[in-house]
């Protein structure tokens, strides 16, 4: 039998379209955007009304680019991107009911795994990725969020 140990610190950072300004959907990505979140990111889509865990509604993804590739794909899908489609409906509906959908990305020190550490650079590896948005989604839910992409 095996005992596995994860010890790290985490937090949900806003994305920003501007030095100061939090991004929102279905808002166009800026410069700012383009030249700041060019990298590998768990995010999240967090809907809320007046305070950030008011409805406890999130979407959790993972990006090899986060901008402007993923973030494209929420705001203009192709045809055959069947998931970004129904995500960007759900969305709109949402924003109908008078809600908010503010992007975060996951920013952690770094991750202790029995004898090795993860760290930022690691999310250029897919299953680090994907290790990790499974990983925020489990403790989400146990949390008791809606998980909008399960």
């Amino acid at each position: 039998m095996h005992n596995i140990k994860v010890e790290f610190t985490y937090q949900w950072i806003p994305i920003l379209k501007g030095e100061d300004e939090e991004y929102y959907f279905p808002e166009r990505i800026t410069s700012f955007m383009r030249s700041n979140y060019k990298q590998p990111a768990i995010y999240r889509w967090n809907v809320f009304r007046n305070n950030s865990e008011d409805e406890k509604l999130i979407y959790i993804g993972e990006a090899q680019e986060l901008c402007p590739q993923r973030i494209n794909g929420y705001l203009n899908p192709g045809p055959s991107q069947q998931t970004n489609r129904r995500t960007k409906e759900m969305f709109q509906d949402y924003l109908s009911k008078g809600l908010k959908i503010r992007l975060e990305m996951l920013q952690f020190n770094n991750i202790k795994i029995e004898n090795f550490t993860l760290i930022n650079s690691d999310l250029k590896d897919k299953h680090v990725r994907r290790f990790l948005e499974e990983l925020m989604v489990i403790i989400y839910k146990q949390k008791g969020f809606q998980i909008l992409n399960l």
